[in-house]
């Protein structure tokens, strides 16, 4: 497991197949951001930059194309009035838009960090919102208990890595051996944002015994949903997402 963690948490296929094409539509900004140890993590910049436009910084899954997920949130939830932010975590991304180095906990939520503050330098003064993912909804979560951040939206997050793994491998030691034990949780008790939390009734990466404990452990809870008969890969699709996003977002 020690050896094997790696390419358990990060393994870099995609459970979004999402069509260059599709993505590319809308034309969106090439982003670059360098990191002070030479990788350079690249992403795409999606909607308005007007100066009353909110900033929206997304956090996608470990298997997930998070460059679709920003189309789909430019697309169906703030259609085209915010400024939409997706950047691939380290090893990760596509349509030439690949992110150097690779992925670790350490490394993701210092550049997640970064990213968020050359962002808010770049588009000062308005509302942000941070949204994260499966594995981005812990990455989100960190941000916004480091960082100012007008709403928290987490879809099918997890209390942290190591829950997970003492009820995959109840026999085996996972605390003493997991290098990035994402402790969603424990940063969720530091967030003071407005948090949404979105699950799936019937999903079959994310025990559903970690739902009570997160409900209970945001600190300011805007709302709380399980969607019926929806799996983890699929809950994106699902057609509440948009109306959920947008009334967390306070859009409506």
């Amino acid at each position: 497991l020690y050896l094997r963690q790696d390419s358990i948490i990060f393994p870099h296929w995609r459970l979004n197949e999402v069509p260059e094409e599709q993505v590319l539509a809308r034309n969106p900004q090439h982003i670059a951001l360098q990191r002070p140890d030479g990788i350079t993590l690249r992403g795409l910049q999606f909607g308005a930059t007007d100066e009353d436009a909110p900033l929206v910084l997304l956090f996608g899954g470990n298997a997930h194309n998070v460059m679709g997920f920003a189309e789909f949130v430019d697309r169906e939830i703030t259609e085209g009035s915010a400024v939409v932010v997706s950047i691939n975590y380290r090893g990760y991304g596509d349509f030439g838009i690949k992110s150097d180095g690779s992925p670790s906990q350490d490394a993701i939520l210092a550049d997640a960090l970064a990213e968020y503050d050359e962002f808010t330098q770049r588009y000062p003064n308005r509302p942000v919102h941070v949204i994260g993912y499966s594995l981005g909804s812990s990455v989100a979560t960190y941000v916004a208990s480091q960082r100012h951040a007008d709403t928290l939206i987490l879809v099918t997050p997890f209390t942290s890595m190591v829950d997970i793994g003492k009820q995959k491998y109840g026999f085996i030691p996972v605390q003493k051996l997991l290098k990035h034990p994402f402790p969603t949780l424990d940063w969720l008790h530091h967030v003071t944002a407005p948090t949404t939390l979105i699950f799936a009734e019937n999903d079959e990466v994310i025990p559903h015994s970690m739902r009570e404990p997160l409900i209970h452990g945001a600190p300011n809870l805007r709302s709380s949903t399980l969607l019926a008969n929806e799996t983890h890969g699929d809950i994106l699709h699902n057609k509440k997402i948009p109306a959920l996003f947008k009334a967390g977002m306070r859009l409506e």
